[in-house]
């Protein structure tokens, strides 16, 4: 029972340790492509008014220039 306690325990804190490495490059360009994303999901949404559709597209073609 100890043994198994001690392996789960390694393995959990092996897991803990590969999890703090973050490549932030990737993230920003992750985060980047989610945000247009999410953006074009709400030009597509049936429920987005058309000043809003409007505003999104401005926004979206300011962030394709940066």
């Amino acid at each position: 029972m100890k043994t198994t306690l001690v392996i789960a325990a390694c393995l959990i804190s092996f897991h803990c340790i590969a999890q703090s490495k973050i490549n932030l490059q990737l993230k920003v360009q992750l985060d980047s492509i989610l945000q247009t994303d999410q953006g074009i999901r709400a030009i597509n949404d049936t429920e987005t008014s058309e000043k809003q559709k409007d505003s999104l597209a401005v926004f979206l073609a300011s962030q394709k220039r940066c």
